[in-house]
């Protein structure tokens, strides 16, 4: 974000990106293979970042066939 005219404290609406991320809600092991898509609201200055930290859940049939992997 490249439009600072103030502090920070607390942050306005000119410091929010929103993260948005578009794929299927549900994925069949081994039938499946597919790609997901994460778009930002705002670009990002060039020369710069951006981390996002995604969390997720699962549900398998006997609750211990999966090896999670970060």
């Amino acid at each position: 974000i490249t439009d600072q005219t103030g502090s920070d404290n607390p942050p306005g609406t000119e410091d929010t990106v929103i993260v948005s991320l578009t794929g299927p809600s549900d994925v069949v092991e081994g039938e499946t293979t597919t790609d997901y898509t994460v778009s930002l609201s705002e670009a990002v200055p060039a020369g710069k970042s951006v981390t996002v930290a995604l969390t997720y859940s699962y549900t398998t049939a006997s609750g211990t066939d999966i090896t999670e992997v970060a």
